[in-house]
């Protein structure tokens, strides 16, 4: 559970340098700046929110929602609870303690993204980058406390910021581990909206959308998702469809008609220690997870000619942060060359292994 609960927590970093003033992408300083945009946007119990950025020497960008739990009732989201995130200051912590790796290590030469502008957007809000409202809890004894479920409105504020200083990269990586992977699935329509020239590509780490039914009915009313919908595509649109009935495969179906020059894709590990464990919190029957995922990915591969999935053995969750982004394979497919091809714009088999739901 100690394992579990850490990988949970996010895996992050950054060096704080404060930018101001509207400074283009190609004037950042080297190395990772600190920006603080104010306005709305704040962490979970009142924290400052701000967001980190990467200058690069090519015309393209990465859009990285972090990961780091979730939480929707007086148990997750109380302050002594570890399932999710609630400050920045974990990324500025992990980085003194343990540096960067996988896609974060701009110094590796093997990084497919080492010369790409990056966009960080940290997550303090326990509503996958979704939320837009104040929630009030009641525990056990009677007394209240808040969450500021803003993740939505800090989302915003950096896609906004950037969008005010870049124009028509020539590609865009949406991307995300954990709770960020639902980030970059939620946000890719927005991006799309923002930069119709640029050719994008989407990517989820380790947030494949097994959930239970009733799970985003639930938190509907705590997180207010509604708020930063695409209303302009009908199917996603609040004011014409249940939208706490779409899960997640359908997202994925639905942007992906919608949008038919984006690229869709996901990853896990067909184990997730992670995913099965917030399964297991909302109620599912964690011997089902790696069934379901099977079940959802060869799904959305029938129903969307641009969805991609890879799929390894094991328990892992997220490959992005870590270096066995460099050395990850399945069904002898390297994942390196895999997202590689991926990003660039080459088409890419989908991978699952084989025979590994009880390889642990």
């Amino acid at each position: 559970m100690r394992t579990v609960l850490r990988c949970a927590v996010l895996y992050f970093f950054l060096s704080p340098k404060l930018l101001i003033g509207a400074e283009k992408v190609s004037e950042f300083p080297v190395g990772w700046s600190e920006v603080k945009p104010g306005g709305d946007t704040v962490c979970a119990r009142g924290d400052e929110f701000s967001f980190f950025v990467h200058s690069g020497s090519v015309n393209k960008v990465v859009v990285d929602f972090i990961g780091g739990g979730a939480c929707w009732n007086k148990d997750t989201c109380s302050p002594d609870s570890p399932t999710f995130t609630e400050t920045v200051d974990e990324l500025r912590d992990r980085v003194q303690r343990e540096g960067l790796q996988g896609l974060y290590d701009k110094t590796d030469e093997r990084n497919p993204t080492k010369d790409w502008h990056h966009v960080v957007i940290p997550y303090c809000t326990g509503d996958i980058h979704w939320g837009a409202n104040d929630a009030t809890y009641t525990k056990d004894d009677g007394s209240t406390f808040t969450v500021r479920h803003r993740g939505a409105i800090n989302a915003q504020a950096v896609l906004t910021w950037l969008h005010e200083r870049v124009q028509d990269p020539e590609r865009i990586l949406v991307t995300g581990c954990s709770a960020g992977a639902y980030g970059s699935i939620y946000w890719t329509p927005h991006v799309r909206k923002m930069f119709p020239h640029s050719s994008l590509v989407q990517f989820a780490d380790s947030g494949n959308g097994v959930i239970t039914e009733d799970f985003q009915k639930m938190v509907d009313p705590r997180w207010n998702f509604k708020t930063f919908m695409p209303r302009w595509i009908p199917d996603v649109d609040p004011d014409r469809v249940d939208v706490t009935k779409i899960h997640l495969d359908e997202w994925y179906r639905i942007a992906g008609h919608f949008y038919p020059d984006v690229s869709f894709s996901q990853y896990s590990s067909i184990n997730d220690g992670v995913q099965t464990f917030f399964y297991e919190l909302m109620g599912g029957d964690p011997a089902l997870w790696s069934e379901k995922l099977r079940a959802s990915v060869s799904k959305l591969a029938a129903q969307n000619s641009n969805y991609r999935h890879f799929v390894s053995p094991g328990e892992e969750h997220c490959i992005l942060p870590f270096d066995r982004f460099y050395s990850e394979q399945s069904k002898g497919q390297p994942f390196l060359r895999w997202f590689t091809d991926y990003i660039s714009g080459k088409d890419v088999e989908n991978v699952i292994c084989e025979n590994c739901e009880g390889l642990l």
